[in-house]
């Protein structure tokens, strides 16, 4: 053993005097984890994978909205939708099958955290019935987290209750939304992972079946696969109990990459061990310089992917920040168990002669492909870079999707309901976006009120904005005026608030329409005629009641009662239309399904009651003396305050503000005096009346008044790129050009679907780009320090990064020119991790080996490197694709797209860039390969004898390339260590 070397030379002696101690370290470490610590599986469900990091902008907005409106059920992933449809068209019976199932689903309070329907809410019918009428959604929120254990026994809980209230009824019921959606991907996932293992399992066995055509042989990878897997998947487990979230495709992955890469590294392992074989060594003796020889190319390879996984702790998105771990450690046991488990099964199947090697079927054909390269090098880069460029640049054409339900397959539920719901209801109209305003202001102050409606109409005013809502305030020009005049009084109201009239305004100041608040043509009215009596045309009236008002300055006596009663059917029309703006904002606030917080449009009844009292108005009929007149408009103010009464107010004080009213006016100023304060206490009743009106005119602004939202919907698709940036386009519009004091210091941020994949789509850009320069540096690093180096790490780089390109540029073509299909936006980063680290790790077994045949001719050297790693290249790499095709088997299109566009790039890379590209490269190079250092001066070629291994009609990969002839005798000396006689030399020169 005295050839026995550094660190992997100690564990190859350790492994070869104790074998059956290692094996039975690595069997009792499977058993002890998997009693200890609970299954992956298990753990899936506990920790779930969050999409984006707690400080992200939607999810910050998203949990100011909850604490500012004090609600709970506001997180989108949790939201489910129950879809009822009935393709004859709704009818009473169905009717009942909701009411029925409403009723059933309200009791569920453990399960649902929030519960809209048309029942309890009558006035959410009309948005939730769809326009042919032939189905109703009902919206809700579940309790837990997305993949928990809690929203899967809820989802389950609530979907027993949908089907036994629908059974035997005429309505179909599908389950989707973002809920289900989630809860498909969490199961369907791990349903598919037995699916994949089996694929998995087989096409290894089929493949290491053809390599090694011996079935003990063959079994050895997959036994150390085995028991490395379950050891890995408790280890990460265990680590996943302290906090690192797991899902169900970092399983699939985990087992793909283990199995991929285990293998690899036993075949370059078992390649070695039978090179040594064939020089006439013992098995004992060929694993341990097996192992010392292939050992620092295996741990180079698995550092350089592990580390490459491991650095994904840095990126922000939880797709990669929680798998790059779990695969770190999956590659570092696969290595562990490479360099230990295996060999002790080795050793005790080498001394039973069960892992004979066979006869090598490949090496003619590779080293023949070597001769052919270093003769015309150029012709074979320009060819094989040809290729990868075209395939490389479809690439550019890839088009990415974020809506996580298309990656489901139409069979599942949520998939289901997702197209019943398109196909009654827009999809604009189901997912809407909010538009929030934080401010240290009051935003229910008049100034602020107008900022307000300034922004709404900006927004309102952007290309492909469907609708924008927020709370009626008042116009511009009303509030202006008042504030130009300075009215103290006017400062200390706000809409909705108990501070909203002071005694002063009520009682003394008659000078104005303050207390009109929420009602903006009525306050512009009143302003205009409440000082003198008349209005001008520079008072900004609205047109409709400028030419409805009293008339200016008159140049001649004008009957008082004719223009008092003119200015009260003036009031009447200035009321409709504020009744009108109140009633459409009410009616469009939001009652969809991703709504933030569950709005009512139930008012009590104060519009209606606000209506008739306008109508009254603008039918005001004549009278003869103010007196009547006068005495006809306190009756109309009467009534409807002892309605508004009715619905719910009984303050004294209102009582009294009204009875202060019975004296009769005698003059036109007294008349209109009047009427100014019996309509402003009648609007202030309006905002106690049963807290209904109250609500409405608020319903987009926080009780304490610093936060409102708006509601936003879009014509674009919103999980599509273009309504991402259109994200950008509201908020800079909401902010506009020149921000007067309260926008600059208010904080103006989106929330919804939309915000959140906007978000996802930022956090991806900084991600990706963090992957490509880490991975790039980590690569680049270690093949310098192994090859001591630096000219051939930088093209080995280069040919590894086009042909990840390459392999993406074959997924757009099948799956975005043929199958119609976007790329998930995961892919990128995931497929050049992978394709990239594991691009490296068959450079590395090419150019270490070729810096080894280098000292005694590069030309040569390349062939001798092509024909003794070709074969073992072309196993491996055909051997992890198989890993990677597994995952066609997959439902999910994210596994399925990353599996074929792994696999496919591993097998360009093998059969194309490892074997044509980078042998060409490196002829061309010649010795700057190597630069800055030098290689050692050639060793003198003995005349060395080879003994011929048991069963020797085999001859695998030699360690100096060359091939034993089956019918050579024991004394035979091969041609290539004849000095001056190197068959290759030959082959270049005929």
């Amino acid at each position: 053993m005295s050839e026995a070397r550094g660190l992997f030379g100690w564990i190859g002696v350790v492994v070869q005097r104790w074998p059956w101690a290692v094996i039975g370290f690595w069997i009792a470490l499977a058993a002890v984890l998997s009693v200890t610590i609970p299954p992956l599986t298990e753990m899936a469900s506990k920790r779930p994978v969050p999409i984006l990091p707690n400080d992200a902008p939607v999810l910050v907005t998203t949990r100011q909205i909850s604490e500012a409106f004090h609600q709970s059920g506001s997180e989108n992933e949790e939201v489910l939708l129950v879809v009822l449809t009935d393709e004859n068209g709704l009818n009473p019976s169905d009717l009942s099958t909701y009411r029925t199932l409403a009723d059933n689903l309200r009791p569920e309070t453990r399960h649902i955290v929030m519960l809209q329907d048309f029942i309890h809410t009558p006035a959410l019918r009309e948005a939730m019935t769809s326009k042919d009428h032939k189905a109703w959604y009902l919206p809700m929120v579940l309790s837990g987290g997305v993949g928990t254990p809690e929203l899967h026994e809820g989802f389950g809980r609530v979907a027993d209750i949908v089907k036994q209230s629908v059974a035997g009824a005429t309505l179909t019921a599908n389950l989707t939304g973002p809920a289900a959606s989630g809860d498909d991907l969490m199961y369907v996932g791990i349903r598919d992972m037995h699916v994949i293992e089996a694929a998995v399992v087989i096409m290894v066995l089929i493949i290491l079946l053809v390599i090694y055509r011996n079935p003990l042989t063959m079994m050895l990878p997959l036994i150390t696969i085995g028991v490395s897997v379950g050891v890995a998947q408790s280890i990460v487990a265990g680590i996943a109990e302290l906090g690192l979230g797991v899902s169900s495709q970092t399983i699939t992955l985990m087992t793909t990459m283990m199995a991929g890469a285990g293998i690899d590294y036993a075949v370059f392992l078992i390649s070695r061990y039978h090179d040594y074989l064939r020089l006439g060594m013992d098995s004992d003796q060929a694993v341990v310089r097996a192992l010392t020889s292939i050992g620092k190319v295996i741990a180079g390879s698995a550092a350089t992917v592990s580390i490459t996984f491991l650095g994904m702790v840095f990126t922000h998105l939880g797709a990669f920040r929680n798998v790059g771990p779990a695969l770190a450690i999956s590659i570092a046991v696969a290595l562990l168990a490479a360099v230990t488990f295996l060999p002790a099964l080795m050793v005790l199947a080498g001394k039973r002669n069960w892992i004979k090697p066979r006869r090598d079927l490949t090496t003619r054909f590779w080293r023949r492909s070597g001769i052919r390269i270093v003769r015309r090098p150029v012709s074979h880069l320009i060819g094989s870079l040809t290729v990868l460029l075209i395939l490389a640049g479809c690439a550019m054409f890839a088009r990415f999707n974020y809506d996580d339900s298309k990656t489901l397959p139409n069979s599942v539920e949520s998939s289901v309901g997702y197209k019943t719901l398109a196909e009654h209801f827009p999809l604009n109209a189901t997912i809407p976006e909010y538009l929030v305003v934080q401010s240290s202001q009051d935003l229910r102050k008049p100034p602020a009120l107008v900022d307000l409606k300034q922004m709404e109409q900006r927004v309102g005013q952007l290309p492909d904005i469907a609708a924008i809502h927020g709370a009626p305030v008042p116009t511009a020009k009303s509030a202006d005026k008042k504030s130009t005049d300075n009215k103290p009084a006017d400062d200390g109201k706000t809409i909705g608030s108990s501070k909203g009239s002071t005694d002063k305004g009520d009682k003394g100041d008659k000078s104005d329409g303050g207390g009109a608040d929420g009602f903006p043509n009525v306050a512009s009215l009143l302003y205009s005629v409440a000082s003198t009596g008349t209005s001008t045309p520079d008072m900004g009236l609205p047109p409709e009641l400028a030419a409805l008002a009293p008339p200016t300055a008159p140049a001649k006596p004008v009957d008082d009662t004719a223009t008092f009663v003119s200015t009260v059917r003036a009031l009447g029309f200035a009321m409709s239309l504020d009744v009108a703006e109140i009633a459409n904002t009410v009616d469009a606030s939001p009652v969809t399904v991703l709504d933030v917080v569950a709005i009512t449009t139930r008012d009590g009844g104060a519009l209606k009651k606000m209506s008739d009292f306008a109508e009254k108005l603008e039918n005001f009929p004549d009278a003869k003396t103010i007196e009547v007149a006068s005495r006809n408009v306190r009756q109309i103010l009467d009534d409807a305050s002892s309605d508004l009464r009715v619905l719910g107010n009984d303050d004294t004080g209102e009582k009294q503000s009204t009875a202060q009213t019975q004296k009769d006016a005698h003059n036109y100023a007294d008349a209109i005096h009047q009427m100014i304060d019996g309509v402003k206490d009648l609007i202030k009743q309006t905002k106690h009346t049963g807290g209904g009106l109250n609500s409405a005119l608020t319903a987009f602004i926080s009780p304490d008044g610093h936060t409102a939202r708006y509601l936003v919907q879009t014509k674009l698709n919103p999980y599509g790129t273009d309504a991402m940036d259109q994200i950008h386009g509201i908020i800079d519009a909401a902010r506009g050009p020149h921000p007067d004091a309260m926008f600059k210091e208010a904080s103006i941020s989106a929330s919804g679907v939309t915000a959140m994949l906007r978000d996802t789509r930022a956090y991806y850009g900084q991600d990706i780009n963090l992957i490509i320069v880490m991975t790039i540096l980590i690569v680049f690093l270690i093949l310098v320090a192994l090859l001591r180096a630096v000219v051939a790490p930088l093209y080995l780089i280069a040919s590894v990064v086009i042909s990840y390109l390459s392999a993406l540029g074959i997924g757009v073509i099948v799956f975005q020119f043929i199958l119609g299909q976007d790329v998930s936006w995961s892919i990128p980063g995931l497929t050049f991790i992978v394709l990239v680290a594991m691009g490296a790790d068959y450079n590395l077994l090419l150019i270490s080996r070729l810096r080894e045949e280098s000292p005694h001719g590069l030309r040569s050297g390349v062939i001798r490197t092509v024909g003794s790693t070709g074969g073992v290249i072309t196993a491996a790499g055909v051997i992890f694709a198989a890993s990677m095709f597994g995952m066609l088997f997959a439902s999910i299109s994210t596994l399925v797209q990353a599996g074929f566009i792994i696999g496919t790039g591993l097998l360009l890379d093998t059969f194309l860039v490892r074997t044509i590209t980078v042998p060409a490269i490196a002829v061309l190079v010649g010795k700057a390969n190597w630069w800055p250092s030098r290689l050692p001066p050639p060793e003198p070629r003995s005349r060395e004898v080879r003994l011929p291994a048991p069963d020797s009609q085999s001859t695998s990969e030699a360690p100096n390339g060359a091939a034993k002839d089956p019918g050579a005798g024991h004394n035979e000396v091969p041609a290539e260590v004849v000095p001056r006689t190197d068959p290759d030399t030959v082959a270049l020169r005929s």
